[in-house]
């Protein structure tokens, strides 16, 4: 801004000067013309009737005037006198000269002709005495006046310069500073009202008091989006990785650190094909603006789908990756697939038998009585055997889809013991010993079905992989928040490799005491989602050769 004050007064100011030196030039030539003809005609008028000789008056001129003035004497018709020494300045016909010519009409004559582009003569002929006296002086032409002002003018201009300079600094950081105010108020008080003592400034001042509390209310709003932003981008389940055009890694929040198995602290300095070493993933980078492509790579034992879509925004290319684990999807996959190919297994294997078996009777291979009692048993038991295996899928699958849940207020202990009788004879049958302990009274508001369901497995399960001479101990206890219950056994236990995997779908320990004592394989995995439904927890404690417990956990608020 001051450098522009300052050009601008400088221009106004050479601008003024230049004119004023001109008019002042114009001015003074015009003065000086007039005056030196008057002069010129005030000598001329004085000597021609001062009766001096013409050598008087030559030496007069010479020796008076301190400007030369050219002396020239003509006949009274304008001719040149012959040996006159006062004509030899005229060069041809001297009527050619207006002034001359003036003279001889009118006694009197003046007229000018240019020397030079800085100076011109002046003439003034006057008829005396029988004779033209002409006289003559060089006078400066406005242009030579303009040059001699030139000189002043750079000078003043020079000097002008500094002054203003000098002034233009004094003056614009005095007219700057009400606005530097303003500014300096407004950058230590962004939301309040600022005020001047300048009138003219006081609009200016409103607006930037308005501008900034809405600035201030932009700013807020900004910091809240991007806090927002930030919190959702730290805490989504989703990795989220960004990428420059070469790879580098611009930003990865703390999912993507962890499915990448990633150290946090370097993880943004470091380029993705050294957290990720998976050909299909690298490659895809190389996509083409706007593509989208999406692999599923293996870390250690995870599953990680990538999404990767690469964008440009503005000049700024950029590579989006969004990572989901679908370890748990992959596995459920994978189990689905298992628990379809167990159910066809499982139902296959009765069905098979039976149809063998009834193949045999139709055929009328089967004619004997006993055999007839034998080959028809059999038919009952994998009969049974494969209704209990499709009640154990539809109960399974009414568990997974039931989300109301139906309770009521139940004894445990009453349950156990109905649980208990329904497996009685079994157990004796197994030389298998039923042994309550707990409280009595204790009641929870649970599903009866599905807790007579829970201690019936339990049971059940316990008395099958047990040793002959064993027992199954029932106990329930009342925990803080919790009902427990505890089936426990002195069986042959689960080895630890198969700990994690009991509650799943169709899976056995001893598959060939499972085929004896003809279980499904379901039981547990029932339990669990009875215990799921009502919001509770198992725990499973074993050790093989030794026995096994089952600990159910059951919340006491359950909602009637």
């Amino acid at each position: 801004m001051r450098k522009h004050i300052y050009r601008f007064v400088l221009s106004i100011l050479l601008f003024s000067l230049i004119l004023f030196g001109a008019f002042q030039s114009v001015l003074n030539h015009k003065r000086y013309k007039k005056s030196a003809q008057q002069e010129l005609q005030s000598v001329a008028d004085v000597l021609s009737k001062s009766g001096k000789s013409d050598s008087e008056i030559a030496k007069c001129l010479e020796e008076i005037y301190p400007y030369k003035i050219s002396f020239t004497i003509l006949n009274a018709d304008g001719s040149v006198i012959p040996d006159n020494d006062y004509s030899s300045d005229l060069s041809g016909n001297p009527l050619d000269y207006h002034d001359i010519r003036q003279a001889v009409k009118n006694n009197k004559g003046s007229s000018t002709i240019k020397k030079s582009i800085s100076k011109y003569t002046y003439c003034y002929s006057i008829k005396t005495n029988n004779k033209i006296y002409r006289y003559s002086r060089e006078i400066n032409t406005i242009t030579s006046e303009f040059i001699k002002t030139s000189i002043y003018l750079i000078i003043a201009i020079f000097f002008l310069e500094i002054i203003t300079a000098l002034l233009t600094k004094w003056y614009s950081k005095k007219l700057v500073a009400p606005i530097s105010d303003i500014t300096n108020k407004s950058s230590e008080n962004e939301s309040g009202k600022i005020s001047t003592e300048y009138e003219e400034l006081v609009p200016i001042a409103d607006t930037i008091t308005g501008l900034n509390r809405k600035l201030d209310s932009y700013r807020g709003k900004l910091k809240m989006e991007s806090e927002k932003i930030a919190l959702i981008f730290e805490n989504m389940d989703e990795g989220l990785v960004i990428l420059d055009s070469d790879g580098n890694i611009s930003s990865i929040n703390k999912s993507a650190v962890a499915m990448l198995a990633a150290d946090k602290k370097i993880a943004d300095t470091l380029n993705i094909s050294e957290l990720i070493n998976d050909k299909q993933l690298l490659n895809a980078l190389s996509l083409n603006e706007g593509e989208r492509i999406q692999t599923v790579i293996e870390i250690g034992d995870k599953s990680v789908c990538a999404y990767i879509n690469k964008l440009k925004i503005f000049s700024l290319v950029c590579i989006i990756i969004i990572l989901a684990d679908v370890t748990g999807k992959k596995n459920a996959e994978e189990l689905r697939r298992e628990f379809s190919a167990n159910v066809s297994h499982e139902l296959k294997t009765p069905l098979t038998t039976i149809k063998g078996f009834g193949e045999l009777f139709g055929s009328g291979m089967i004619t004997e009585p006993d055999d007839i009692k034998k080959y028809g048993s059999r038919i009952e038991r994998e009969s049974q055997r494969l209704l209990f295996l499709i009640n154990d899928i539809i109960r399974l699958s009414e568990l997974e889809e039931t989300n109301e849940i139906i309770t009521s207020n139940i004894n445990l202990m009453s349950s156990a013991r109905e649980a208990a009788e329904q497996l009685s004879q079994k157990a004796e049958k197994s030389d298998i010993s039923l042994v309550f302990s707990g409280s009595e009274t204790l009641c929870c508001n649970c599903n009866s079905i599905y807790i007579n369901e829970l201690f019936i497995n339990l049971i059940d399960n316990s008395i099958k992989y047990n040793n002959p001479g064993g027992y199954v101990r029932i106990n329930i206890s009342d925990s803080e928040n919790y009902a427990v219950i505890s089936v426990k056994d002195n069986g042959i236990g689960i080895p630890d490799k198969d700990k994690d995997r009991i509650f799943e779908r169709f899976y056995r320990v001893d598959k060939s005491h499972s085929r004896q004592t003809g279980g499904t394989g379901l039981g547990l995995s029932i339990v669990k989602h009875i215990v799921s439904y009502h919001d509770g927890k198992v725990t499973l404690k074993s050790k093989l050769g030794k026995g096994t417990e089952v600990k159910i956990y059951l919340p006491k608020n359950m909602p009637v």
